[in-house]
């Protein structure tokens, strides 16, 4: 009856032979939710034949509830069913009990990117229809006076761990490396999914005027040339395979991503762009693990008609992508302002290590690596046919070795302190030959 002798000779309960049937489930804290939402997330724990898929359909429903961003917590709680609509002997109840969230939530953020950070202020309204909608506003400050208004809505979807999202934006950015200023104020909408866990969906349409300013009289004439206002209204397409065991500091597991962009529908901004990075992450012994990198990307004019300005092209350096470059220098220039290119790629060899004395795992020493790395990459405007801009992407490269320290900044950023030996180079490339500092959530 559900139990198995073990060589101690005490019983040991087999839930793979208890036979279960579900009576009813209960969700227990609802209060602006919607029954009929909360209930397609626990429909497969009526079909369970036996006390183990019981308890991996119950874990499995937790976390679609959870999924939901409806509740603040989430308990279980299985009991044999009462009552004289209880199957005898082996009927069972399952009860959620939640905690929804707040109507109104704010907090405080931060964020990193391109070896500056930005406070944000943020306030949201999860679910406030019932079905897991949330409308929410953010705005962040960066130390440059950047700023950048975000206001969106998302709607769950009930298949393939699906949302809905529209999105009102305000940004504003510069490019220190070219010279140039950009204010953007556009409008999103978007799809998408993820299937397995591990490959990720998205389908978006983006619509902003663009403005691109000067940040001196200094500035190259070809970046004066296509400073002013643009239209562009263009389509994303967004795959992301993703196996990888974190993504920090990955031991094994493989990441591909491909990123399409058509713009075009409207505007006099048009260009048909694609990027891809690919990774491999292998394990060694002990912690110590090798990864291999590859990257690339090509953006070509659509049109006659219709352009592309420099803010769509590709820039390539910094201390976390191609080490031992500032950032965004490398390529064409024009009185020594980088101008972008419209073809690249970029790869990169790691060697991670723990630190010396071994830290034991979940402690602070844990968050650090050492690692040698090699960076090799090229960027160039494309003329004439695609196979010579690919035989020149071999010629004229950039590639750099070295030794540094990483430290994991939560579970998407890092920060890196590295020591970069620049071997190949151009003349008109600014080097960074010794230490480098980094700090963002994008690396290669």
């Amino acid at each position: 009856m559900g139990y198995s002798n073990v060589k101690s000779g005490k019983p040991e309960l087999n839930f793979e032979s208890l036979k279960v049937r579900v009576d009813r489930v209960h969700v227990d804290g609802l209060e602006r939710t919607k029954d009929d939402f909360v209930a397609q997330s626990f429909k497969d724990v009526f079909g369970v034949q036996n006390f183990q898929q019981l308890l991996e359909k119950t874990i499995e429903c937790r976390l679609k509830l959870e999924k939901l961003g409806c509740f603040k917590s989430i308990s279980v709680i299985i009991d044999t069913s009462e009552g004289p609509k209880a199957t005898p002997g082996c009927g069972y109840d399952v009860t959620f009990k939640v905690t929804e969230l707040s109507r109104i939530t704010g907090r405080i953020n931060t964020a990193i990117e391109n070896n500056q950070g930005s406070i944000g202020f943020a306030a949201q309204t999860p679910n406030f229809l019932g079905r897991g909608e949330n409308f929410k506003s953010e705005i962040k400050y960066s130390p440059r006076q950047m700023q950048t208004f975000n206001t969106s809505f998302t709607k769950p979807l009930l298949f393939n761990d699906g949302s809905l999202s529209a999105a009102l934006f305000k940004q504003t950015t510069e490019s220190l490396a070219s010279g140039y200023k950009l204010n953007e104020h556009g409008l999103q909408f978007g799809l998408s999914f993820l299937y397995g866990g591990i490959l990720n969906h998205k389908m978006e349409y983006e619509g902003t005027i663009r403005k691109v300013g000067v940040l001196n009289k200094n500035v190259a004439f070809p970046v004066r040339d296509m400073s002013g206002y643009s239209l562009k209204s263009s389509l994303h397409n967004h795959f992301v395979l993703d196996s990888r065991d974190s993504v920090v500091f990955p031991v094994s597991g493989t990441l591909f991503q491909l990123k399409t962009e058509f713009a075009g529908l409207g505007g006099d901004i048009g260009f048909f762009k694609n990027e891809l990075l690919s990774q491999v992450n292998v394990p060694l012994v002990a912690d110590i693990s090798v990864q291999g990198s590859f990257g690339a990307g090509l953006i070509t004019n659509t049109t006659r008609e219709k352009h592309y300005s420099i803010v769509d092209r590709f820039f390539l350096g910094g201390p976390l992508t191609l080490r031992g470059f500032p950032i965004n220098t490398v390529g064409p220039k024009v009185d020594g302002y980088a101008q972008g290119g419209s073809l690249y790629w970029l790869s990169a060899l790691h060697l991670y290590t723990p630190l010396p004395h071994r830290p034991q795992k979940g402690t602070f020493g844990d968050s650090f690596r050492i690692h040698l790395f090699a960076n090799a990459g090229n960027l160039l405007n494309s003329t004439g046919s695609l196979n010579d801009c690919i035989q020149s992407l071999g010629k004229n490269l950039r590639l750099t070795y070295g030794i540094g320290l990483v430290y994991r900044l939560g579970q998407l950023a890092r920060v890196e302190l590295n020591y970069c030996i620049p071997v190949f180079h151009q003349p008109d490339d600014k080097l960074i030959d010794g230490m480098q500092f980094g700090l963002g959530v994008h690396f290669v």
